[in-house]
């Protein structure tokens, strides 16, 4: 498993680079540019941004620009390391046309490409919707973000990820690709709360770190790779839970399998009030 995805992403500098050279030949028109840091993100997004802040939010350099025709909004979002880039990112892609295509994270929907480059998370919104638009924004990308092992040329628009392309999620939760929009990596009490209802009441009071997840639909179950914050910590949950539902046990990582809590029924009447 590991083998695979390594073979996976190690192409996916050369993608960036072979990008980059094929749309050299333009460089997109800057029209605006904000950058927010810290709790100025709050002025960009109001109470939405304490979901980013759960993660670890550095700082979001948000640019209207213009690129061969087409209008573009480009949202690099600096986060601490690659798990909380890609956590942050797990937490906005649902529903895509095409996930990990090119030998990345990325999901790609009718009016957006969003994507994980190292400890970034990029969201590039086109408004036309048009076919060439969806092409042109996989090409911005290596124009803005250069990876850790790219060979990109240097330029005073380009940032520089400093870590590993790849998340660390655990191979019971990985299995196989593509993981956009499958799994999950839960921060806080505001992602888990948004994920699983059932998570949300067995996490309640326990101090951890984070939680890998991955929801199965037609069985309505999970798997939970919980990280905690110490071995007290875990030894003391394990206690709460049936034998049955741990499926692995290693240093302060607790690999959980349960049944989903189902919502409520609703209480309409007859005429849906």
């Amino acid at each position: 498993m590991h083998i695979l995805r390594k073979l996976i992403f190690t192409f996916f500098p050369l993608a960036l680079l072979l990008a980059s050279y094929l749309s050299a030949q333009e460089t997109p028109e800057i029209r605006r540019e904000r950058v927010f840091t810290g709790e100025g993100l709050y002025g960009f997004m109001n109470g939405a941004a304490d979901l980013f802040f759960e993660y670890g939010f550095k700082s979001l350099i948000n640019r209207d620009i213009s690129y061969k025709g087409e209008d573009f909004t480009v949202d690099i979002y600096e986060m601490p390391n690659r798990n909380d880039a890609f956590g942050i990112y797990s937490m906005h892609v649902f529903r895509c046309q095409q996930a990990d295509s090119i030998g990345a994270i990325d999901c790609a929907s009718p009016y957006q490409l969003q994507a994980v480059v190292d400890n970034f998370y990029i969201s590039i919104v086109f408004p036309s919707g048009s076919a060439r638009a969806q092409q042109l924004a996989g090409e911005l990308i290596p124009l803005f973000v250069k990876g850790e092992n790219s060979s990109l040329p240097d330029n005073h628009q380009e940032i520089k990820a400093e870590n590993s392309v790849l998340p660390d999620i655990p191979p019971d939760i990985a299995i196989s690709p593509p993981y956009s929009g499958i799994v999950k990596y839960l921060k806080g009490p505001i992602a888990i709360s948004s994920t699983s209802r059932d998570l949300t009441a067995l996490l309640k009071d326990v101090a951890f770190r984070g939680v890998w997840f991955r929801a199965d639909p037609q069985t309505k179950s999970y798997k939970a790779a919980i990280l905690f914050s110490s071995p007290e910590a875990k030894e003391a949950f394990e206690k709460t839970i049936p034998d049955s539902d741990i499926f692995l046990s290693d240093d302060n990582l607790l690999l959980i399998k349960r049944k989903e809590i189902e919502p409520p029924p609703s209480k309409s009447g007859e005429f849906g009030f």
